[in-house]
């Protein structure tokens, strides 16, 4: 089994680098670099983005954007106007002690790594569905440090407003009824989690849900059953209406997580129990029993040193690959050669946190159009 990671994008080894730190360094000396010098109260903070503007837009359907790149080996793109829509939140890309939140600028670090995401995991649902992705006030990777504290919080707050704002609107004038795929990763996954509970517990909104990809931030079990009662996690490969998660780890490397987590009683260090796996082969929750992936992985070329045009155009190297993997007390581990290339990128705890989605793409791709294909069988 052979391992081939191709043109690895300088910026999204960036925000690894920065992930990894979380594991590697103490609080205090992450502070040094990542820490705003201010409490998020101190702060003007920048303005509210107007989702009336396309700017405020990193990926919509009516024009062709990071989102609807493909592989060479994929040419199928969903140009028209698709039957489903999905609504994908970004990670986080914003590396900065400048502020609490990104004023969403262009021609920034933070923009061209939101681009990286948006070629690299919005992309797998570029055949099925219209994508829409709204740019948002997004919290500084230091909000999820410890020392953070209430400012943290606050700042994810003000996160969470935007892509609850994006949504509203994006609902009030372009979903004219169409079934719904929610897609996420990391700070992204954190706000779809609170999306869930507020727009889709119950009611009308339920019944749109084809399915949530929630990838790449720990979702306990009791946020599940307790918070999201009206959901529930998928059990097969057709099952709409439910939620996917995963986080990745190289086998024998997973520790419990003690991040940021959002209830409805207010923010603490650490879920309630353990993290939700689904097995992204059997799409249920998994057992210890070995699976194989055959899925491609790739990353944007050489994204940090290209021209903006360049960059809309760039290729994405793609290489099918097999990796053995299984549910492991409520993460993802996926088998590593002991030549993989990826043993050079994941943190210290064997996170693989950059690759919850490339890893997986093909797998994701599949399994989405299984699922619409099951939703629009069920209501017509």
């Amino acid at each position: 089994m052979k391992w081939l990671i191709k043109a690895l994008s300088v910026v999204v080894v960036l925000v690894f680098i920065a992930i990894t730190a979380l594991q590697l360094f103490s609080d205090q000396v992450m502070a040094w670099s990542l820490e705003p010098d201010h409490r998020f109260d101190d702060e003007t903070h920048p303005a509210a983005p107007d989702y009336a503007d396309a700017q405020y837009w990193a990926a919509l359907p009516s024009r062709l954007d990071a989102a609807a790149q493909t592989p060479p080996d994929f040419v199928e793109i969903a140009l028209a106007p698709a039957d489903v829509d999905v609504f994908y939140v970004h990670p986080t890309g914003f590396l900065s002690s400048e502020g609490w939140n990104d004023d969403m600028r262009e021609g920034t670090l933070t923009r061209d790594q939101t681009e990286a995401m948006l070629a690299s995991q919005a992309s797998a649902f570029n055949s099925c569905c219209s994508i829409y992705a709204p740019r948002y006030r997004q919290a500084t990777l230091f909000s999820f440090f410890e020392g953070a504290g209430k400012s943290g919080q606050q700042a994810l707050d003000l996160a969470y407003q935007d892509v609850l704002a994006a949504f509203d609107y994006y609902m009030a004038t372009h979903n004219n009824g169409r079934p719904i795929i929610l897609a996420s990763h990391s700070q992204g996954t954190l706000h779809v989690m609170r999306l869930l509970k507020d727009r889709f517990n119950q009611g009308s909104r339920k019944e749109q849900l084809v399915v949530a990809y929630a990838l790449g931030y720990s979702m306990p079990t009791d946020y599940v059953t307790d918070v999201l009662q009206g959901l529930s996690v998928c059990d097969t490969a057709t099952d709409t209406g439910c939620i996917i998660h995963w986080d990745a780890y190289a086998s024998g490397e997973a520790t419990t997580s003690s991040g940021l987590m959002w209830y409805p009683s207010g923010w603490q260090r650490g879920g309630n129990s353990q993290p939700v796996c689904v097995d992204p082969l059997k799409w249920g929750m998994g057992d210890k029993t070995a699976t194989i992936f055959l899925d491609p992985g790739f990353t944007r070329n050489n994204i940090a040193t290209q021209t903006p045009a360049q960059r809309s155009a760039s290729i994405m190297a793609y290489d099918a690959e097999y990796a053995a993997g299984r549910c492991v007390d409520g993460r993802l581990e996926i088998d590593l050669p002991d030549n993989s290339p990826l043993n050079a990128y994941k943190g210290d705890d064997g996170n693989l946190h950059i690759y919850d989605y490339s890893l997986l793409w093909g797998q994701i791709r599949g399994n989405a159009r299984q699922r619409i294909d099951s939703y629009l069988s069920s209501v017509n």
